[in-house]
């Protein structure tokens, strides 16, 4: 993994073999009516709870901005119901894994890709963790529009 990559994540306290107590999690799909597959559930015990603080520059600005990405599926707003129209669109099964104040709602297919969505829009953002952080970090988020 790309050594800046690994620097945020290791500030947002991840270390190599992490594994956290995804219970509750495990609960919450339960009982919103999901099945996560594998890929997700490993992604949460090695993920879950860590909040990336992503570093981004925008045109124009000489600052430097963040983008938060927290790794909690409780904390994402999207039903089952709803979620659905964009499994159809896409043609993927998505998960809720976490939120971000880029677009607030983040999920994961069941091949490890990461997506954002917000209400009707939404976009795919990396096949992998290392691409998701690098589309931020370049503030590079590519959008598909609307699901339905």
């Amino acid at each position: 993994m790309n050594t800046i990559i690994t620097d945020i994540l290791s500030k947002a306290g991840w270390f190599e073999g992490r594994k956290s107590d995804i219970s509750d999690y495990m609960q919450w799909f339960a009982d919103e009516g999901y099945d996560p597959p594998l890929r997700v559930v490993d992604f949460l015990l090695e993920f879950g709870g860590l909040e990336l603080h992503i570093p981004f520059h925008r045109k124009h600005h000489v600052e430097r901005f963040f983008h938060t990405v927290l790794f909690d599926p409780e904390e994402n707003g999207f039903e089952f119901e709803f979620i659905n129209k964009y499994n159809d669109f896409l043609n993927v099964s998505l998960y809720p894994v976490g939120v971000s104040s880029v677009v607030p709602d983040v999920f994961m297919d069941q091949n490890g890709a990461f997506y954002l969505m917000y209400g009707d829009i939404g976009t795919k953002c990396g096949d992998s963790l290392e691409e998701f952080v690098t589309i931020i970090m370049n503030n590079d988020v590519p959008w598909l529009g609307r699901a339905y």
